[in-house]
């Protein structure tokens, strides 16, 4: 009985020896839950103080408030839930090194002077965020940003690197990511990718819920990119051509603002769209196999448009200029709504779109409501029959 009073009390010293807050002897493995590199350290300093502190019961690393740390390269070997890098003015370059883990977050802010992010070994995410990045504050900085091995980010995959306009050239490289918003969909928000790129590339992407691709860069190419909840397009160069060549499905809608003139978008495959918003000048716009959309809106003047086969709007048709009106879309028959405003239609244009809308299903229910000159002639008599088929037609 005494010798087991005594392997009792023994073991109890033991453990209280052993549960320093937030701490666990190397030894054993388990290092601290929370690491901190904080304050003014050397790059030599951090590095031995991850090499002891990250162990099998680490969840979270910060890097923040440092005031010489110019390298780091954080190496873990179990999953880990945030890491957080933040206020490290003289910070160029971050590495990740994991060994087929998960995370929840990684998070950078206020990157004034990233030069490289090189991530490794991560194959799944709940939320990546790369914010305020180099170009933001020193515009002879740029950055390279290398990541492998990640496959999916459950949730939003954020990339403020930089402004539209920044005359910096950064690089971006995500080699094996499939799926954005895969199981984490936020209805309120989308993804941002923004900033200025001689390279935006991720070759293997399949599926994203819901984009704001603002991407200044010249050539992009999404040649496995297959479905998407929606898409809004813009801010890119002139001479811009974006592509996605297996795009067969977005679920919500596509809108394209503020592209500058002479670039191109290309769906050779879409096939199920929501809606579309099409803006610019000079640009190209290829749709050639949608038949079927919810609504069209096109604020775009001298561009090329290119719906063949489009003989279905469900609810509405907006057009604001006179390079392109319903009569441009030659196969469509069925249009709940039509809307022109911004510029005068003649008489002329304005009797053949009346003419156009004779034809088309439902045969009554329809609203025209059309800025332009009063019809002439049989112009006259159309828009009478619209209105006896039950259709309201107003001409202003």
């Amino acid at each position: 009985m005494k010798t087991l009073k005594f392997l009792s009390l023994f073991l109890i010293i033991t453990l209280l020896g052993c549960t320093e807050e937030n701490y666990y002897t190397t030894t054993q493995g388990l290092g601290k839950v929370n690491v901190y590199i904080e304050g003014n350290i050397t790059n030599t300093e951090a590095q031995a103080q991850l090499e002891e502190e990250i162990g099998t019961l680490t969840e979270n690393i910060y890097v923040q408030n440092t005031t010489q740390l110019t390298d780091v390269t954080i190496n873990f070997s179990n999953n880990i839930r945030d890491i957080i890098v933040k206020n490290n003015p003289n910070l160029k370059n971050i590495t990740l090194q994991g060994s087929n883990n998960t995370i929840n977050e990684f998070q950078i802010y206020d990157g004034h002077y990233l030069n490289n992010i090189t991530i490794k070994g991560i194959v799944e995410a709940n939320a990546i965020y790369l914010g305020s990045m180099a170009s933001n504050y020193n515009l002879s900085e740029h950055i390279d940003i290398e990541c492998y091995d990640l496959v999916t980010v459950h949730g939003d995959l954020r990339l403020f690197i930089g402004q539209y306009n920044d005359p910096i050239s950064n690089k971006l490289n995500f080699y094996d990511l499939k799926f954005v918003n895969k199981t984490i969909r936020n209805s309120n928000s989308a993804c941002r990718w923004q900033g200025n790129y001689s390279e935006f590339n991720m070759p293997q992407l399949e599926e994203v819920y819901a984009l704001e691709h603002f991407v200044h860069a010249l050539n992009i190419n999404y040649p496995k990119l297959k479905k998407a909840g929606g898409l809004s397009i813009g801010y890119g160069p002139s001479n811009q051509v974006v592509s996605f060549p297996l795009l067969d499905e977005i679920t919500g809608g596509i809108s394209f603002y503020q592209n500058p003139t002479n670039s191109t978008f290309d769906f050779p495959l879409l096939d199920n769209c929501g809606g579309i918003y099409l803006e610019g000048t000079n640009c190209n716009f290829n749709f050639p196999i949608l038949q079927e959309i919810v609504n069209l809106s096109v604020s775009t003047s001298q561009s090329t448009i290119n719906f063949p086969i489009l003989h279905k709007i469900y609810n509405r048709l907006d057009t604001t200029s006179l390079s392109f009106t319903v009569l441009n879309l030659t196969s469509l028959n069925y249009c709940v709504e039509y809307w022109h405003y911004g510029i005068d239609l003649s008489s002329s244009t304005v009797n053949m779109v009346l003419n156009k809308f004779l034809t088309f299903q439902p045969s009554s229910g329809k609203y025209l409501n059309i800025q332009g000159e009063q019809p002439t002639g049989q112009g006259i008599t159309d828009k009478q029959t619209l209105v006896d088929q039950g259709n309201s037609v107003l001409i202003y």
